[in-house]
């Protein structure tokens, strides 16, 4: 690896981590302590259009920790499950705020729309990331038994039908490969006022699902989170609804994703280990799953 700066102040005073065509952001000093190889002292200064020329591989992630109990940042919490993430896997939906992984892990990028798409969205046109594969993560157009890993991060809220998702995931795992669910927990968030989506209703997506019966969704969002009511939530939900806009399908908290992914064991989605992480990080609305095939 090689460390770069920008010299012309698009990316600030950032130093990266470049190797194989990605370039990594060194978010503290300590980063750096779990890479011998890597020095401040001998960072290049390049044109910024050398660092935009590099994928976004996100931030380097901090390999080691003292215990659990020093984890209380969103940033470390993430680190620390990216320890899970070796060979060559998947990430769904990662937008412009790739999960971290190490320089040797492979990943290709997965999203309902291409780069271009996403760069006439909100992104950071910057930081998007190269989508590999159009598509969703309850598409069947992924080949059985290819990948080590499968990344959602903030993702499976916004999946009609997650259980369908974990029976996907199971399915396009290698045998002890490893999905990372990074979920929002709906108490920390702009969901906050609206109900937790029961286990029957994900069970009622699944076994009977009807594009007709997401308006309710719709509905619920638009009222819950932005407050509307009467006619303007009608229309706002029916033009949402029509153009499939994105929203949050479904809320959960950690003991409901819990009972989610019990079910989906003994369903269809045969994990024989789970791993569940509620860091208590100040800076954080998010819990953690790593389920392995």
């Amino acid at each position: 690896m090689i460390l770069m700066r920008g010299t012309d102040g698009y990316f600030g005073d950032k130093v990266f981590a470049c190797s194989k065509g990605i370039r990594r952001h060194i978010v503290s000093k300590e980063n750096l302590n779990d890479y011998p190889t890597l020095n401040l002292n001998d960072v290049i200064d390049v044109p910024d259009v050398v660092l935009m020329s590099l994928k976004n591989g996100g931030w380097l992630p901090q390999l080691k920790f003292e215990s659990e109990l020093s984890i209380n940042t969103t940033k470390s919490a993430r680190d620390f499950v990216s320890k899970y993430i070796k060979g060559s896997g998947i990430e769904f939906g990662a937008g412009s705020s790739p999960f971290p992984t190490l320089p040797n892990v492979t990943v290709v990028y997965a999203d309902l729309k291409n780069s271009l798409e996403h760069s006439l969205s909100f992104y950071d046109k910057t930081d998007i990331i190269d989508v590999d594969i159009v598509c969703d993560v309850v598409s069947d157009v992924l080949s059985s038994n290819t990948y080590d890993f499968c990344i959602l991060c903030h993702v499976i809220e916004h999946v009609q039908s997650p259980i369908t998702a974990l029976k996907n995931i199971y399915r396009i795992l290698k045998k002890n490969g490893v999905c990372i669910l990074v979920v929002p927990d709906k108490n920390k968030t702009f969901d906050a006022k609206r109900e937790l989506t029961t286990l029957d209703h994900m069970v009622k997506d699944y076994e009977s699902y009807s594009r007709n019966e997401d308006f309710m969704h719709y509905l619920e969002f638009y009222e819950k989170v932005h407050s509307l009511s009467g006619q303007e939530l009608i229309e706002k939900a029916t033009v949402e609804f029509n153009n499939k806009g994105d929203i949050h399908y479904h809320t959960f908290d950690n003991e409901s994703f819990g009972s989610l992914i019990n079910y989906s064991i003994k369903r269809n989605a045969g994990f024989k280990k789970v791993f569940n992480y509620n860091f208590n990080a100040k800076d954080s609305n998010e819990f953690y799953y790593v389920l392995i095939k």
